[in-house]
């Protein structure tokens, strides 16, 4: 099957009364302009990837945040505007009458090659590599399991030795895409009176498809491996009985599966 003809959606915001006049784009860097042709700086800029669906509906593969003053349309590129990059993603399903959360996660970093323009697209080779990180059981979780998930991928970045305040964080997500640019900007809160942290950004990747994407690819990682823990839970019940915490009132309890065996149920599958 073809893959879809992509199509780029530019999601920006102003302020008030901002009056836009014109657009140029230059080596695939783009600029608002008011009536005089000054440049106009957004308060904040998205950059999505998306197709035309069957039923005359777009489906959105990738987004992710671009500098304000320098709007690069690369999604691979803007990657780049990020020192610490990670991804997560959450499974649910039903055992011995309780709701079982898993989340699997990882850390990762991105190299790219030069970027090459085609058919008036940008064409780029890429690598990733990356570490998978414990995976986190919530038993019965009271809140969307998603968020449950980016609030504990949040507190292990802030917890992490080697994590600097001045870090730019970038946490690749497939969920509540209507919702990540008013949280990216602080005007709505994760959950209750909690806003992403400062430096914090929400970047979002379909796990159905866009596989030529390093983020549609690092998310779909995570999922599979979210099933394959699930797979591993079900061999090995105890896990659920075995070191199990009650941190907040979000969930009855959660435990873990080590990163360890989560890297070994990797390796088991797809090395």
């Amino acid at each position: 099957m073809n893959k879809k003809q992509r199509k780029q959606l530019l999601i920006p915001s102003f302020k008030e009364n901002t009056n836009i006049g014109g657009f140029h784009e230059e080596d695939g860097i783009f600029s608002f302009k008011d009536p005089k042709g000054k440049i106009i700086i957004p308060t904040s800029m998205f950059v999505a990837e998306t197709y035309l669906k069957n039923n005359g509906k777009f489906k959105v593969l990738s987004q992710i945040p671009t500098r304000n003053e320098r709007i690069n349309l690369n999604t691979f590129q803007n990657n780049l505007n990020y020192d610490w990059l990670l991804v997560i993603d959450t499974n649910s399903k039903e055992y011995n009458g309780k709701k079982i959360s898993v989340s699997c996660s990882a850390f990762f970093t991105i190299s790219l090659d030069e970027p090459k323009k085609n058919k008036g697209s940008w064409e780029q080779s890429w690598e990733i590599s990356f570490q998978l990180l414990d995976a986190f059981i919530a038993i019965n979780p009271k809140i969307n399991p998603e968020i449950l998930g980016w609030l504990i991928i949040i507190d292990w970045v802030l917890k992490a030795k080697r994590f600097k305040k001045s870090y730019k964080v970038g946490i690749i997500v497939d969920s509540l895409l209507d919702k990540i640019p008013n949280i990216n900007r602080r005007k709505e809160t994760i959950i209750e009176n909690y806003f992403l942290p400062p430096n914090f950004e929400l970047i979002y990747a379909s796990s159905d498809v866009g596989k030529d994407n390093p983020n549609n690819k690092m998310i779909t990682i995570c999922d599979r491996m979210a099933n394959k823990v699930w797979e591993y839970i079900l061999k090995n019940p105890e896990v659920l009985n075995n070191n199990l915490e009650n941190i907040d009132n979000h969930m009855d309890a959660s435990t873990i599966v080590d990163a360890n065996t989560v890297y070994n149920i990797y390796k088991t599958h797809y090395l």
